[in-house]
């Protein structure tokens, strides 16, 4: 039977806890990536501690079988604060995955992100994602996304350059610039491959965008929360939930 936990300040108030949840953490995320720093998972817990991020936890048959992490931000572009999600690291063991485990948890994250407050209700949010395989790029298709290409007229340039640079910033990535693969040296992804569909419009899409993914590049992906996609999020919690009760 699989479970979700959520990790928030309650959870992480003693020391003791903060040990012993990010000591599961990075026994799962070695499990599932390359070149993982003990210090990036002190780093998930300080936040979550916080209250600037929150991680699911994934159990199967009560043992730790995975987890997520959507960080919660801000940046400031012309004088004006914006508020962001990120999607900052998912991963799952072999033997649950493609079971919609983490697609009804991170959706919902995004709705109580955009709902949770009217400040963010009536102004801008966004989501950012750097998706690191196709597989993962596969998962989350919104109607309504930047992916950094020409498409983008000036002022969505603008935002999409403030929101990577804020982020590249806080964990010292090397960003290039708008429509430029971010690449990373450390939590590279073990099984690249698995259960990946080339035949896939949104596979093919991934690989003409982020040619180089095998060499550790990630795709930097941006989704306004406007309406267009919360109603595409809202069919797709509805979705999954029917399908779970098939």
């Amino acid at each position: 039977m699989i479970s979700l936990k959520i990790i928030g300040p309650r959870e992480l108030e003693t020391v003791k806890s903060r040990k012993t949840w990010g000591e599961m953490l990075y026994q799962i995320a070695k499990r599932n990536f390359n070149h993982v720093p003990y210090d990036d998972i002190t780093h998930l817990i300080k936040n979550a501690a916080n209250a600037n991020a929150v991680i699911h936890v994934a159990f199967n048959d009560k043992k730790p079988a995975g987890f997520g992490v959507v960080l919660h931000r801000q940046f400031i572009i012309k004088n004006n604060k914006t508020n962001y999600m990120v999607f900052d690291v998912g991963c799952l063991d072999a033997g649950i995955r493609r079971q919609h485990v983490y697609a009804l948890a991170t959706l919902t994250a995004m709705l109580r992100f955009k709902l949770g407050s009217l400040k963010r209700l009536f102004h801008k949010a966004y989501v950012l994602a750097i998706f690191m395989t196709p597989a993962s790029y596969q998962v989350y298709q919104l109607p309504y996304k930047w992916i950094g290409t020409k498409d983008l007229n000036p002022k969505q340039r603008d935002l999409f350059e403030a929101l990577l640079k804020a982020h590249a910033n806080e964990f010292d990535l090397a960003y290039k610039g708008c429509g430029y693969p971010i690449q990373f040296k450390t939590w590279l992804p073990c099984d690249t491959g698995i259960d990946l569909n080339y035949n896939s419009i949104h596979s093919h899409i991934f690989l003409e965008k982020n040619p180089n993914w095998q060499e550790g590049y990630g795709l930097p992906v941006v989704f306004p929360l406007g309406w267009r996609n919360i109603f595409t999020i809202l069919m797709g919690l509805i979705l999954i939930k029917c399908r779970r009760k098939r």
